[in-house]
């Protein structure tokens, strides 16, 4: 008998109890990213102006992963969730308002995410109204230096394709 096993065997118990239709929690959720794979909605929210193509970056709680960085909103697909429903979600907490022509651009699988192995599913968007207070639009060649790397380097250019 392996060393694990039984380690392994309690795990199983606990995690039956574990409702998938409700949210897990930041610690449960962290574990749980550590050993599957997660899929994420990132929604890049884009506009044209005057000065240039902007976007809309939300600032991560300091208590979050990332904390303290801003970052494209997003959210983790849920069990049994459709992508649709992901974005209303998004949408609410967010506080972003109605999320309009969304166009998608691409995914990209990050093996090397702060939370474990994630799948990205990228959409450039535009939104109807915005009463979000937590963010701020920036100039596409002006974002924040504590901007997330990957969102920096791999979503933003490749929703930038699609807009």
């Amino acid at each position: 008998m392996n060393v694990y096993d039984n380690d392994n065997k309690n795990a199983a118990k606990v995690l039956k109890r574990v409702n998938p239709k409700l949210p897990y929690g930041t610690e449960l959720f962290n574990e749980l990213a550590r050993i599957t794979i997660g899929i994420a909605i990132e929604a890049v929210i884009l506009r044209n102006t005057p000065k240039g193509k902007e976007i809309f970056l939300s600032k991560r709680k300091e208590e979050e992963s990332y904390g303290g960085l801003w970052h494209c909103p997003g959210t983790f697909l849920r069990t049994g969730e459709t992508t649709e429903s992901a974005f209303i979600r998004l949408e609410e907490k967010e506080d972003i308002g109605k999320i309009l022509n969304k166009k998608f651009a691409g995914f990209d699988n990050n093996l090397h995410e702060k939370r474990g192995h994630v799948v990205h599913l990228i959409f450039a968007c535009e939104v109807e109204t915005f009463p979000n207070s937590n963010g701020a639009w920036f100039l596409i060649d002006a974002l924040p230096v504590e901007t997330v790397d990957h969102h920096k380097m791999v979503v933003i250019p490749m929703a930038l394709s699609k807009f």
